[in-house]
């Protein structure tokens, strides 16, 4: 029974693991208030010991026109994949080297390896498969990558309250639960494997 339920875990793992790879993971994105850009603009122009004709009419001008509202200098959605593209794009070929082999590679083929493990019967073969999917899942950054995705996320909207002239958002897209939801349940069909393999024994 126990290796049933494994079984059906794995599959509806992997089943969580394809649009957690491909959904948006996290949407990050920067607003600045107009009357602030405008503010440091008139700044930058204009000292404040200038006091000539033109520069008081120009100040006197921006002070007239009761700018309001926000403009977005920032906004970027990714999903694990378009990360991995993104860097590639950037050239930053060991980064997402690192990301696509232990967040996306490693993470199939150890599942890919305790589903056919399941599947075979008792012997050899099997007990080096899930030697070798143990040996692989010690260098799956699965878990480490999500909570990476996790300080990201309060890293940035800790930016955001800041009040700093910029002010940045960050919101978790879809692919980062179908993601987490991968990570669960992947390790309740792997405990349930080593239950239903202990009591073999």
């Amino acid at each position: 029974m126990k290796k049933v339920a494994a079984i059906i875990l794995f599959i509806v793992s992997l089943a969580l693991l394809v649009p957690g790879l491909n959904y948006p993971m996290l949407s990050i994105s920067a607003t600045v208030e107009k009357a602030e850009l405008i503010e440091i603009g008139v700044q930058a122009l204009l000292p404040e010991s200038d006091n000539s004709l033109i520069g008081t009419m120009i100040r006197g001008f921006v002070q007239q026109l009761k700018l309001s509202g926000t403009i977005q200098v920032y906004d970027k959605t990714r999903s694990v994949l378009g990360a991995v593209e993104d860097l590639l794009n950037n050239q930053h070929y060991f980064v997402a080297f690192l990301i696509g082999f232990f967040a996306v590679v490693v993470p199939i083929i150890k599942a890919l390896l305790l589903l056919l493990a399941m599947l075979l019967r008792p012997g050899r073969l099997v007990d080096t498969l899930l030697r070798f999917s143990a040996l692989i899942g010690k260098w799956s950054m699965v878990d480490v990558y999500v909570i990476a995705i996790a300080v990201s996320y309060l890293a940035f909207n800790a930016w955001g309250e800041s009040g700093g002239l910029i002010r940045m958002h960050a919101e978790f897209g879809n692919g980062f639960f179908f993601f987490s939801g991968y990570c669960i349940v992947s390790i309740l069909a792997a405990q349930l494997m080593a239950s239903s393999r202990a009591g073999r024994q």
